[in-house]
């Protein structure tokens, strides 16, 4: 993927570490948080799109 665009990753916490598993549990307020992440990265990434093609007049 790299070779094709930009990427990233959004890491949330996970009960005792466990992730991968049957086991895994995320509590709503991580999932809020790491929802939120998201959110803000893609207004950011969005904006800087705006502003290039701004530039670019």
């Amino acid at each position: 993927m790299a070779d094709l665009t930009k990427i990233g990753m959004i890491f949330v916490r996970c009960k005792e570490g466990i992730s991968h598993n049957p086991e895994e549990f995320v509590s709503l307020k991580d999932m809020e948080i790491g929802a939120k992440v998201l959110l803000d990265t893609v207004i950011q990434l969005t904006l800087g799109e705006k502003n290039k093609s701004k530039e670019r007049e």
